[in-house]
């Protein structure tokens, strides 16, 4: 079944906010895909990340959800480590990556 959901959309402060607080609320491990979002000014898109990344949803680039798929389509015996966003580190991906990446290879 499914157990991921990625969301982005538009008026991250609202619209995208609220499906991604649905989603966490019903159990699902929520993916806000960043870069895919937006909302009335910058800033306000920032705060509404600041304030529940790392709570209710991890965060993604685009580049690290075009890295992840591939893998998630792919039958595996391992647990998929997901991207997560680190402040200061555009495009981070969790520690374990590198290990799953090459235990996969």
């Amino acid at each position: 079944g499914v157990t991921r959901v990625l969301v982005c959309g538009l008026v991250t402060s609202a619209c995208v906010l609220s499906t991604a607080l649905g989603a966490f609320h019903r159990g699902f491990d929520v993916l806000l895909v960043e870069d895919c979002c937006a909302d009335r000014s910058v800033a306000r898109h920032q705060a509404t990340v600041a304030m529940y990344a790392d709570y209710c949803f991890r965060t993604a680039s685009t580049q690290d959800v075009s890295e992840l798929l591939p893998r998630l389509r792919a039958p595996s015996r391992a647990p998929q480590a997901l991207p997560v966003h680190i402040p200061g580190r555009a495009g981070a991906v969790a520690a374990g990556e590198k290990a799953a990446a090459e235990a996969a290879a």
